[in-house]
């Protein structure tokens, strides 16, 4: 019986790991440090792997008696240890998953990159994980978080601090504007500059501006911007929209008037021009509207006459 026990467990520290590739350690895993004299097939699970940056080492006797459990009747084992292979991302290899994330015209300069060892695997930097910065501090370099995909559901993060900048244009006056009156191609300039990638901001120039209401009282030299003028509506109150609403499989057609002003995109009040009831619909275009299922008819107002 000692004898047997001896050829069942040979003890020892492993000379390497093995390198595991995904969430589980599998018999595949095993074949370097357990002998088990019956076919265990590659997949079967023994264990979860360790976090990347972490070995897991297993006793001679818990892989023994993991064999036995699946058929084998006189396994041999040594202790065993199984890592992630890990390496740090290169500048290269960031620079390119960058590049992937932003526009081509996009000037990219990588100031830091996160030294610690991550596992193999895809680097990703979605433009989603950069942090913009304020109007303000636009040329202040940035943080961008990433990450390395090393299986299917597992990834390690991973940042870099970074510049960004895109040729745009900016708007500025060059009189005193009041707030209320409509802005004058001679009250503003446009510059060509160097400036942050915003996903919400756009270039602006002087055709932007020109002719709109200004909504605030503003000195020379304000940049301005969107918020500065007052947006005309796509409809206003009293214009004829056409309303498309769905009847059993077709769609029925009809000519309303705005009870309101709205925006594409909004939902506004329009009134049957004969029937005189009130519905409510989404703008589509700057004459057309489609009503929502489920929004009922929430009305009727005035006769037509």
């Amino acid at each position: 019986m000692i004898t047997a026990l001896l050829l069942s467990v040979v003890l020892g520290v492993p000379e390497s790991c093995v390198i595991v590739d995904g969430a589980r350690i599998e018999m595949r895993h095993l074949r370097s440090f357990l002998q088990t004299g019956v076919e265990i097939p590659n997949e079967t699970v023994f264990g979860a792997s360790p976090m990347p940056g972490v070995r897991r080492r297993v006793s001679a006797g818990e892989l023994v008696r993991w064999a036995k459990a699946h058929g084998a009747e006189n396994p041999v084992a040594k202790d065993g240890c199984f890592e992630w292979e890990t390496r740090q991302v290169t500048e290269k290899e960031a620079t390119e998953a960058m590049r992937a994330s932003l526009e081509p015209a996009v000037e990219l300069k990588v100031l830091e990159l996160s030294r610690f060892n991550v596992p193999m695997g895809n680097v990703v930097f979605p433009r989603t994980g950069l942090r913009e910065p304020s109007l303000i501090l636009q040329e202040q370099p940035s943080i961008w978080s990433g990450y390395v995909q090393y299986s299917q559901n597992q990834r390690a993060k991973i940042w870099a601090k970074v510049i960004l900048s895109v040729s745009s244009s900016k708007v500025t006056t060059v009189t005193d504007l009041k707030a209320g009156e409509p802005i004058k191609s001679e009250q503003i300039s446009q510059d060509n500059i160097k400036a942050f990638p915003y996903l919400r901001r756009r270039p602006l120039t002087v055709a932007d501006f020109v002719g709109r209401t200004a909504r605030r009282s503003m000195r020379t030299g304000t940049v301005l911007s969107d918020s500065d003028v007052v947006v005309d509506p796509d409809v206003k109150k009293g214009d004829v929209v056409e309303v498309e609403a769905p009847i059993g499989g077709g769609f029925l057609r009809t000519q309303t008037v705005a009870e309101a002003s709205g925006r594409i995109g909004e939902r506004i009040l329009l009134r049957n021009a004969e029937s005189g009831k009130v519905v409510q619909a989404k703008l589509v275009s700057a004459n057309k509207a489609v009503v929502i299922p489920g929004l009922m008819p929430v009305g009727r107002k005035g006769s037509n006459r």
